[in-house]
């Protein structure tokens, strides 16, 4: 699946057999400008088109993905605290975790505003997480991995016959998954520390360790998103806005299809109405109300010193469900 200049998503689609003794059906392109369908522009194929590095906003402007020493400021996805079960349930009354919630059209202004920068975070952030992301430096750092090892990556093809460590440094051989860059596996996890163990059981599976080190802070993700501030997010949708408007631009003069021009009025007709909507009362009147209702919203721990929030579900007087919103001391380590 790929992100295109119209904000759609590329898949392929299936095709069905024709009944036995049916006419078969002509392509359109076959039919012609005389036919009843009239004249069509061949189908577009769509394919990843992004701004240039220039045109982006970072998550994390102060910190560099590509320092060693600025990502071990980050909050590694292995050092996130884990849902609990409980949490992960549907009908759980934790769908409010992170500001996920069923609630349709009441959704608030907010998370209305986050949903429409993911439907486009590609045009606002940098691709997550960034290629020059040092991998080799962050698996050789004890402080970037769960257990306190250093790894090399080993190719796939290589892995098998690899040994369990390098005689020579005494780093342990890793390899990653392709389709996630930043994720790494171990073919065995040798620790005697039940408690370490216990710790990072959510981490191995089959035997093995999973590393995530991808950094949290600059993942374009609901839950990051959230942690900003109404007039913070207000100035990523509309950079995304302006971003997809100039590539829809350059397509236009490049192939003139109509499809694009039809897009590129729709994105207009947004811009315009969100900069009337989008004022400084109304963007402060807005903060004002996230402040006012934060008490309500579940959030578990993100990055490294946050306090984790939990609910009880209780039954009031009158028979009434409530949610009871409770700050304990534990915090992200």
């Amino acid at each position: 699946m790929s992100a295109d200049a119209l904000g759609t998503s590329s898949s392929s689609s299936s095709s069905s057999s024709a009944r036995p003794g049916s006419p078969k059906k002509q392509p359109v392109a076959a039919l012609g400008p005389s036919s009843a369908i009239g004249k069509r522009d061949p189908p577009i194929k769509h394919k990843e088109v992004i701004p240039d590095a220039d045109k982006l906003v970072s998550l994390e402007p102060s910190l560099e993905s590509g320092k060693i020493g600025d990502l071990k400021k980050m909050t590694l996805r292995w050092q996130m605290p884990q849902y609990d079960t409980e949490v992960a349930r549907g009908n759980s009354t934790a769908k409010q975790v992170d500001g996920w919630r069923d609630l349709g059209e009441a959704r608030s202004a907010k998370q209305t505003m986050i949903s429409q920068i993911l439907s486009r975070w590609w045009y606002v952030f940098p691709q997550w997480p960034a290629p020059e992301t040092p991998w080799k430096q962050m698996l050789a750092d004890v402080e970037c991995t769960p257990n306190g090892e250093m790894y090399e990556i080993v190719p796939i093809k290589d892995y098998t016959a690899a040994p369990l460590a390098n005689e020579s440094t005494g780093m342990k051989k890793c390899y990653m998954r392709e389709q996630y860059p930043g994720v790494f596996c171990t073919s065995s996890y040798e620790r005697d520390d039940a408690a370490h163990l216990a710790k990072f059981a959510h981490l191995i599976q089959d035997d093995q360790l999973i590393m995530d080190l991808r950094p949290v802070n600059t993942c374009p993700s609901f839950a990051v998103l959230a942690r900003k501030d109404m007039g913070t997010l207000v100035s990523y949708y509309f950079k995304a806005l302006e971003n997809q408007i100039l590539i829809v631009k350059e397509l236009i003069e490049k192939d003139g299809r109509e499809e694009h021009k039809r897009k590129l009025m729709q994105l207009e007709g947004e811009q315009a109405k969100g900069k009337s909507f989008w004022t400084a009362a109304m963007i402060h009147e807005q903060d004002k109300k996230e402040e006012d209702s934060e008490k309500t919203l579940l959030r578990r721990p993100l990055f490294k010193g946050e306090v984790q929030r939990t609910a009880v579900r209780r039954e009031e007087a009158d028979g009434t469900m409530v949610d009871k919103i409770f700050e304990v001391d534990h915090v992200a380590e």
